[in-house]
């Protein structure tokens, strides 16, 4: 992975956030989102949308096509080392790095699936500095809302 990057855990799931960006003018709370956090106590927002019935599914151990990738995966030896969360013009991106006893590779994944599969094999997840910085708001302001 190159560039700057802050490792986070993924704090939880939620069904709807009832918060608005920093500016006041787009609602996050219409959609279900997964809350990363960092070292920093700043938590971002990743929009699971109409994903989260499959992802709610998978992440509580059902069988679903991300259970069954996973499932390949580690039969085909691949390993998923991390993933990486980058924006573009205020959309969200992932690309995944996978290897195997030969081959290190990275793949564009959508953010939501990334970070399903990467809860599911326990990899890493990055975010760029850069929008985590853009992106986040500090835990504490979020409870105080």
């Amino acid at each position: 992975m190159d560039g700057k990057f802050v490792e986070v855990k993924v704090k939880g799931v939620v069904k709807s956030l009832g918060l608005t960006s920093p500016d006041e003018v787009v609602p996050l709370g219409l959609t279900p989102s997964f809350l990363l956090e960092d070292d920093k106590r700043r938590v971002i927002a990743i929009k699971i949308g109409e994903k989260f019935p499959l992802v709610n599914e998978a992440i509580s151990g059902g069988l679903t096509p991300y259970n069954t990738l996973v499932s390949i995966l580690e039969r085909l030896k691949v390993k998923v080392n991390g993933v990486l969360i980058y924006d573009v013009e205020e959309n969200f991106y992932a690309k995944m790095y996978f290897e195997t006893d030969s081959n290190k590779f990275e793949e564009e994944v959508e953010v939501c699936d990334a970070i399903t599969i990467s809860i599911l094999t326990r990899a890493p997840i990055y975010v760029d500095t850069k929008t985590m910085d853009e992106f986040s708001a500090d835990i504490s302001e979020l409870i105080r809302r």
